[in-house]
C-alpha cells in the first residue's frame, strides 16, 4: 500500500478532519436534538390502552363428533395467531365501530394484536387521541371480536345442525345421529362464550407518543453521521490546503517544514520562528546530501503564500551558519525583499539590467551579518520584466553572483500568475515551493509542481505557511501599476541590531563591490 492509501485508510486522518471542522459537527449535534424536541412537544399526542383476552373452545367438551372442530381448539398453536390476525381486520373494526356508533370504515388500523402461545393470551392494543378513547376502542375490539368469531362458528354450527337433520330423515331411530344434533344445540347455544377477558383496558395516565427525550436522543445520533458526513462532503468539494501533509503527495517532494503565521510582518517577536527557519535550513541539506545547492530558488503558485518571508529569513539562516549568501530579488514587479532585509528597494537588480547602475552599487551588505548576507534589491519596477529576467546580461548576473557567493537565493514572482521566473528556473540548483495552508488551492500547488518539472528544474522541497496578514501579498492582476512605493521595511525573524528584530538599512561595502564587479567582468 502506497502512502497516499495508507493515509486515507487512516482513522486518525478523519478524526483531524473531523477536529478541523468540528463547528459543522458541533452545529448538528445541537441543531439536530434540539430541533426534534421542539417539534415533538407541538405534536398530537397518541394515548394507547391494552385489553388481555383469551380464546374459549365453546361446546369442545361434547363427545358428538365435528363440535370442537367447528368452535376451534384453545390448545391448537396456530389458535392465537389465527386470532390476532383477524383482530386486525377490517371485518372485526367495522363491528368495533358499531359497537361504539361510530362511522363504519373510521377504526381501521387502529389496533394491534399480539398472541402469547405460551399462555394463549391476546393483547389487543388500541391508539386515539385521548386517554378514555383509546380504553373504549380496546374494549369494543375484544367484544367485537367476540361477536365475529361466534358469528363464523354460528353458520358452521347452523350447516352441520342442517346436514344432521336430513340424516334424522332417512333414519328417524338412529341414536347417534339424535346425540349429535343435541350437542350442537348445545354448542350454539354457547358460542358467545368464545372469548374470555382476562384485563380490560383502562385509560392510560401518560401519551405514548411523541415522546420528544427519545426522539432527540436518536436525532442526537442520526446528527452524529450526518455531521460526519457532511464534514466529509464540505473535505471533498473544499479545493484548499488544510493538511501539510497534502503537500507531499500533490508535489512528490518532501514537505520541509511548516512556518507558523508569526514568522510573517506585522506579528509579535516569537523565538520560535528562527528555528523554525533552522530546521528549514538544515532539511534542504539533509534532504539533498548528494546535490550540490549553490543557488535556490524560492517559488509559489499564487500571490501572498509567504514565499518573500521564506527567502529573506532562510537566507538570515544560512548567514547565521556562517555561508556567504545573497538573496536576489527577481520579483521586478513586486520588489519586497529588500525592504524585508532593511535595505531600499532601489537601486536594484531592475536599475543593474538596464544600465543605470553598477553591479556593486545595487548589492548591499545587511546588518548584523555583514559579508555574510547581502542582498540585491528588485529595483524600480520596470515595463518589460519577463524580457529583462530572461536576457543574456541576466544570466551573467546570476553566474557572478553565484561565483561571488555559498549561495544565491532568488525571490520570484507567483509562478502561475506571470512567467518571469522561468528563465532563472533553468539556471537554478533547485526549486523550493512555498504554499499557504486554508488559503492555497490544491489544483494551483499540483500545477506548480508541474511548472517546476516542465522547465526541468529539480524541486527541492516544499514549505507550508500558516498565513500572512491582510495586505500582505503582490500587486499583481489588473489595477497592477509599476512604480508603486514598496512597504515600509519589515523584520526578518530574531535578527536586528537593535533587539527589537528590525535590520538597520546599511550602504554597500566597497570591498564586496570590487570584488563582484570583476567576477561579472570576466563573464
Amino acid at each position: 500500500m502506497n502512502r497516499a492509501a495508507a493515509e486515507e485508510s487512516d482513522p486518525r486522518a478523519f478524526f483531524r478532519l473531523l477536529w478541523r471542522r468540528k463547528w459543522i459537527l458541533l452545529a448538528c449535534l445541537v441543531v439536530f436534538p434540539l430541533a426534534t424536541y421542539l417539534v415533538s412537544t407541538r405534536l398530537a399526542k397518541t394515548y394507547e390502552a391494552s385489553a388481555v383476552v383469551q380464546l374459549q373452545g365453546a361446546g369442545s367438551d361434547q363427545s358428538a363428533p365435528g363440535v370442537a372442530d367447528l368452535l376451534g381448539s384453545p390448545n391448537d398453536e396456530k389458535t392465537g395467531e389465527r386470532a390476532a390476525a383477524l383482530i386486525e381486520t377490517n371485518g372485526v373494526a367495522d363491528q368495533a365501530a358499531r359497537l361504539l356508533r361510530e362511522p363504519v370504515g373510521s377504526l381501521r388500523g387502529d389496533v394491534q394484536a399480539t398472541a402469547d402461545e405460551d399462555t394463549g393470551f391476546i393483547t389487543i392494543t388500541a391508539g386515539a387521541s385521548t386517554p378514555e378513547q383509546s380504553a373504549k376502542v380496546a374494549n369494543a375490539f375484544a367484544d367485537a371480536v367476540r361477536v365475529t368469531r361466534a358469528g363464523q362458528a354460528r353458520r358452521r354450527v347452523d350447516q352441520a345442525t342442517r346436514t344432521v337433520r336430513e340424516q334424522l330423515k332417512r333414519q328417524k331411530d338412529d341414536l347417534a345421529l339424535r346425540q349429535q344434533l343435541q350437542g350442537l344445540e348445545t354448542a350454539r347455544a354457547a358460542l358467545r362464550q368464545n372469548v374470555q377477558v382476562i384485563e380490560a383496558a383502562t385509560p392510560p395516565t401518560s401519551a405514548a407518543s411523541p415522546n420528544p427525550t427519545l426522539n432527540a436522543l436518536f436525532a442526537l445520533v442520526a446528527a452524529l453521521f450526518v455531521g460526519a458526513g457532511l464534514v466529509a462532503l464540505l473535505d471533498r468539494l473544499d479545493r484548499r490546503l488544510h493538511d501539510p501533509d497534502d503537500l507531499e503527495r500533490l508535489t512528490g517532494a518532501p514537505l520541509l517544514v511548516h512556518i507558523p503565521p508569526s514568522a510573517f510582518p506585522g506579528s509579535a517577536v516569537d523565538p520560535e520562528v528562527p528555528l523554525a527557519f533552522q530546521m528549514l535550513r538544515d532539511s534542504l541539506m539533509y534532504f539533498n546530501v548528494d546535490h550540490t545547492i549553490d543557488s535556490l530558488i524560492v517559488v509559489s503558485a499564487l500571490k501572498g503564500e509567504g514565499k518573500t518571508t521564506v527567502a529573506a529569513n532562510l537566507a538570515a539562516a544560512y548567514a547565521r551558519a556562517g555561508k556567504r549568501v545573497i538573496a536576489l530579488d527577481a520579483d521586478l514587479r513586486s520588489p519586497q525583499l529588500g525592504p524585508r532585509l532593511g535595505v531600499d528597494h532601489a537601486p536594484g537588480l531592475s536599475n543593474v539590467l538596464v544600465g543605470e547602475r553598477s553591479l556593486e552599487d545595487a548589492l548591499r551588505p545587511v546588518g548584523p551579518y555583514g559579508e555574510n548576507l547581502r542582498v540585491l534589491p528588485g529595483g524600480v519596477p520596470p515595463p518589460n520584466p519577463s524580457e529583462l529576467l530572461g536576457s543574456v546580461r541576466m544570466a551573467s548576473i546570476f553566474d557572478a553572483l553565484k561565483a561571488d557567493s555559498d549561495l544565491v537565493i532568488v525571490d520570484t514572482p507567483p509562478l502561475l500568475i506571470v512567467s518571469d521566473a522561468f528563465g532563472l528556473l533553468e539556471r537554478a540548483s533547485g526549486a523550493l515551493a512555498v504554499a499557504r495552508l486554508e488559503q492555497t488551492r490544491k489544483d494551483a500547488v499540483a500545477r506548480m509542481a508541474g511548472v517546476v518539472e516542465t522547465v526541468n528544474t529539480r524541486l527541492l522541497g516544499i514549505v507550508a505557511t500558516g498565513g500572512a496578514p491582510p495586505g500582505h501579498g503582490y500587486g499583481y492582476g489588473y489595477g497592477y501599476g509599476y512604480g508603486e512605493t514598496p512597504a515600509a521595511p519589515s523584520t526578518v525573524a530574531g535578527d536586528g541590531a537593535n533587539g527589537n528584530g528590525q535590520a538597520p538599512k546599511v550602504a554597500g561595502g566597497p570591498s564586496s563591490g570590487r570584488r563582484l564587479a570583476r567576477i561579472f567582468r570576466s563573464n
